[in-house]
């Protein structure tokens, strides 16, 4: 039963993911942003989010991510979310809310980034 489960989500959190990657392709802007908007993105991230952070998030009971600290970090992971659908790497999505123009934001889907922004909104 527990493998299954497991199973389950496992292949949920890929489809997700392959759902958000191509996303990115239909809704991607031929235009990147400038040199200076990609610097202003840049200014306006927080700190790095420790790894052993995400493996605490994913312990919580499903009463924890309905609360207002886990309703928080998700708003606050959301707001980092590009137009395209992926996350900035080496970047703390969950400290604070992004404050800047969202047409700056230039998100990745390496190994680092927007994996575990899905796995916690999932």
């Amino acid at each position: 039963m527990l493998k299954n489960r497991n199973l389950r989500e496992r292949t949920f959190l890929f489809a997700i993911f392959l759902s958000v990657f191509f996303c990115s392709f239909l809704f991607a802007e031929p235009n990147k942003p400038s040199q200076s908007a990609s610097d202003a993105s840049a200014a306006n991230r927080p700190k790095r989010q420790p790894r052993n952070q995400w493996a605490e998030y994913s312990k919580q009971s499903d009463d924890w991510y309905r609360s207002s600290e886990g309703i928080r970090i998700a708003n606050n992971i959301l707001s980092w979310q590009s137009r395209q659908g992926s996350w900035p790497k080496n970047t703390n999505t969950t400290l604070e809310p992004f404050t800047g123009n969202p047409k700056t934001l230039q998100g990745t889907f390496d190994n680092s980034a927007t994996t575990n922004e899905i796995r916690f909104l999932a």
